[in-house]
């Protein structure tokens, strides 16, 4: 049986590298909600269901952002459970802030009983020796996740110096993860997290660069400077690109093609980041003068962008939690943020943040056209 608890409960501690009991070391604690800047433009395509609804979640004259606090948490004889990289203490208690939904425990087999408590039928293991380090999330496979919530996990363990002497524990990686990792110090010992448990002689949790689907650390755009500053040159190429998702399995824009056409005619060059190494997304996006695209990962490539820069969302109707995720982004970059909301198909059969979605192409000419 699992209960939760919060790293609010774990004493503080100025150096972890000597602690011997469960603590916990705060290396910026986060803000406040301050309001989020207003975008330079905004638009709701008329054959949305909720036009209120989508201005005031996503523009509304109350919204907020803040940056989420930046942590390390030690455990003795702490666990890992499942390819979900939950971290669990030794007394089974499972700690909130290794994932950032309870639809993970859900989905990692957890059962919730009352009173917060969870069961499940993971075996223990045996104890390994050492100091190991929880790198891997619940998303690993998401270009967007994998470098803005997992990564900077490594970057900031690294920073405080605990990371040389620890085992990593990463989920297995795809070529163009392992490109995103080597663009950090090199690491050393290296191990894969299963679908079991993993009980560890000492265990290392650092915070995720997302708290949650809209709140970002401090130590993940401190880790996309450094990135950028080891990538790419100072020099602005003034170009501006447009991500395409003609070959995405999901949420795509069905007149994107029109939409491109009009982006070509302010001086946007169509792009697919998938076909490109990491190193030169990096490159090209710093460089950027402007970025758009619909919604999806290859937005991520916004946080190389230098302040002053224009990144235009265009984003299908109904989303909930994700719905202020670039807007924020852009805030904290100080990027200039124009965003179009268009409707989803409505005989696509799939889950609302799956489906095809439209824009109006008025909206889009309006919208490039505030760029010149």
């Amino acid at each position: 049986m699992y209960r939760l608890f919060h790293r609010d409960g774990i004493p503080a501690t100025d150096d972890l590298s000597s602690a011997t009991g469960a603590a916990v070391q705060v290396i910026l604690p986060g803000d406040a909600p301050i309001a989020r800047q207003a975008p330079v433009f905004f638009a709701v395509d008329p054959r949305v269901v909720d036009t209120p609804r989508e201005h005031d979640v996503r523009s509304g004259a109350t919204g907020t952002t803040r940056l989420a606090p930046s942590f390390l948490v030690a455990l003795p004889h702490g666990a890992i459970l499942t390819e979900g990289f939950l971290v669990a203490d030794q007394d089974n208690r499972i700690l909130s802030d290794s994932f950032r939904a309870f639809g993970s425990l859900a989905r990692y087999g957890f059962e919730e009983h009352p009173d917060r408590v969870f069961s499940s039928a993971l075996p223990e293991s045996a104890e390994r020796p050492g100091t190991h380090l929880v790198v891997g999330i619940q998303t690993n496979l998401n270009y967007f996740h994998w470098l803005l919530e997992a990564l900077p996990r490594l970057w900031l363990a690294q920073r405080q110096g605990l990371a040389a002497d620890a085992t990593i524990w990463l989920p297995p990686l795809r070529p163009w993860m392992d490109q995103m990792l080597n663009a950090l110090p090199p690491i050393g010992r290296i191990a894969t997290q299963g679908d079991s448990v993993t009980r560890c002689e000492r265990l290392l949790m650092p915070a995720r660069g997302l708290a949650n689907i809209h709140t970002f650390s401090a130590h993940a755009f401190a880790m996309a400077d450094d990135i950028r500053d080891r990538y790419a040159t100072k020099t602005r190429s003034g170009r501006r690109f447009f991500i395409s998702r003609s070959t995405a399995s999901s949420r795509k824009l069905t007149n994107e093609a029109a939409v491109m056409a009009i982006a070509a005619e302010h001086g946007f060059e169509p792009i697919e980041p998938q076909y490109l190494s990491f190193r030169e997304q990096v490159e090209l996006f710093s460089g950027a003068d402007a970025i758009a695209g619909p919604l999806g990962a290859g937005l991520a490539n916004a946080v190389f962008m230098h302040p002053g820069s224009a990144f235009i969302e265009i984003a299908p109707e109904g989303r909930e939690g994700d719905a202020t995720l670039f807007a924020n982004l852009a805030h904290h970059r100080q990027l200039d943020y124009f965003a179009a909301v268009g409707p989803t198909v409505a005989d696509d059969p799939r889950p609302i943040d799956r489906r095809e979605f439209a824009i109006d192409v008025e909206i889009m000419r309006d919208l490039f056209a505030q760029l010149d």
